[in-house]
């Protein structure tokens, strides 16, 4: 019992030393996956927690030496010599055939999580954001006016540094937005339509000068864009996006109509609608577009804008950017730069984080169910290599032994699928709030994972069990 329990210790030893240093090591490969926020200097293997990782392996060493170590110390001795090995305890394969069963059932459990969270990635980055992500740049700029400064400075502070990033070499279009994309807080007012019992309808209202859709590359569906003429003094003015057009005025042109924003006791002066812009998610991939109505920041009252521009090379326009606000009349804050792929990603990154961390430990759950069918059948093997060849010796058909063998170790594994299955349906409904454009138990990614789990099953079970193709029936009956 003393040499069993001293063998499992090491073996247990050199396991988790060995997963602590590959931790110590790679630990700073995992660093991108953790929130922003949280500094680098705090993302490091902690001490105490190795000692615990270390300790927790000598018990698990202790406690799986011990427990056999009794069964055979219980068994009669006499047994293993009278049977030359042929087979094993029922007690062991039944503890062998439980440890596949938990193995396998947890790593589709965690297959499964991962396979909704890879599936959501994928509905994301094929939605179309509805503007050219690819090419676009936003520039912050906030030029600091003293509090009692007129609005026409800010409007012209603007003006003049949209001309500069437009001129900028490669800068194909500029244009400025009050809202940034993908980032600033969303904003809602409601909106009452000319049409006679049409209810009030919220929408986001955005400031923006002429050109913007242009410049984000956002088609203009009917009407017109906004203008020069389009001034503090003229014709109020909206160009309103396509879910508000169909919220406003479902089945009428929205072209040409008037609106008013509803007050607290009235409502307002009214705004006559000059076009319709096709929808954008300027709030990020996985958000519904909503109902937004755009306004010539000659018009609304607008603080710190964002500039964007459409460029052929959004990084080098961004690099150049302090250099083309320098000059202007106003001074101004200048914060870093964006491209907008980035904060595409950025608005995806924790699903990703959680998808490759899911990935990870799904991968390595999957290798020791692996390992542990493929010990469970080679042990199976090499517990029944004399038996198997007194069958072939007897006229059994070796592939049929092969079958035989194979098939004896896929009741484990049908098991733990159809107890996986079950874990998954429950534990994956606490991942909702992650998911999007995909349920917690969606058929097609329990059906995949569920099919992965058996293919490597009976990969491992078939491996091992090849051995007895190569079985010698005469050295069989010798033995016997």
């Amino acid at each position: 019992m003393r040499q069993l329990v001293t063998e499992s210790v090491v073996l247990a030893l050199a396991g988790g030393g060995l997963g602590a240093l590959l931790a110590w090591t790679t630990i700073g490969t995992l660093v991108p996956l953790f929130p922003v926020s949280l500094p680098a200097a705090w993302i490091a293997v902690d001490l105490r927690v190795v000692v615990i990782a270390i300790a927790a392996s000598v018990c698990t060493g202790v406690l799986f030496g011990i427990i056999p170590a009794v069964g055979l110390s219980r068994s009669d001795m006499s047994l293993p010599l009278k049977d030359a090995g042929r087979s094993t305890s029922r007690w062991g394969r039944r503890v062998g055939s439980g440890l596949i069963v938990a193995e396998v059932a947890l790593s589709l459990v965690l297959l499964t999580g991962a396979g909704l969270m890879v599936r959501t990635l994928m509905t994301l980055y094929a939605i179309d954001p509805g503007m050219d992500v690819d090419r676009l740049v936003a520039l912050r700029a906030t030029p600091l006016l003293p509090g009692d400064a007129a609005p026409h400075r800010a409007v012209e502070f603007y003006r003049q540094l949209v001309e500069r990033v437009a001129a900028m070499p490669g800068v194909l279009a500029a244009a400025a937005i009050d809202t940034p994309p993908f980032g600033g807080s969303t904003s809602f007012t409601m909106a009452l339509p000319d049409l006679d019992g049409r209810p009030a309808v919220g929408v986001s209202p955005r400031a923006v000068t002429p050109g913007y859709f242009e410049a984000m590359g956002i088609e203009l569906a009917a009407g017109r864009d906004f203008g020069s003429a389009d001034a503090a003094t003229s014709g109020k003015v909206v160009i309103v996006n396509q879910t508000a057009a169909s919220l406003l005025w479902p089945g009428h042109s929205p072209v040409g109509r008037q609106l008013r924003f509803q007050l607290r006791e009235s409502a307002s002066e009214p705004y006559e609608v000059i076009g319709v812009a096709a929808d954008a998610r300027h709030d990020g991939l996985d958000h519904e577009v909503l109902a937004e109505l755009y306004q010539p920041m000659t018009q609304r009252a607008a603080g710190a804008m964002t500039v964007v521009a459409r460029a052929v090379d959004p990084d080098a326009v961004g690099r150049q950017f302090k250099a083309a606000s320098a000059g202007l009349p106003e001074r101004a804050l200048i914060r870093p730069s964006q491209t907008f792929a980035a904060m595409v990603h950025g608005t995806v990154e924790q699903r990703r984080n959680r998808a490759v961390l899911l990935a990870v430990l799904a991968g390595l759950a999957l290798l020791l169910a692996a390992v542990g069918v493929f010990s469970l059948t080679a042990h199976a093997v090499t517990q029944r290599t004399k038996e198997i060849g007194v069958r072939i010796a007897l006229g059994a058909d070796g592939p049929r032994v092969l079958r035989t063998v194979v098939g004896s170790q896929l009741t484990p594994i049908a098991l733990g699928v159809a107890l996986g299955i079950a874990g998954s349906w429950w534990a994956t409904r606490a991942l909702s709030a992650f998911l999007f454009g995909v349920t917690p138990t969606d058929p097609a990614t329990f059906a995949a994972v569920a099919a992965l789990i058996t293919a490597v099953g009976l990969i491992a079970c078939y491996l091992p069990a090849r051995r007895v193709l190569r079985v010698d029936p005469v050295a069989a009956l010798r033995a016997e």
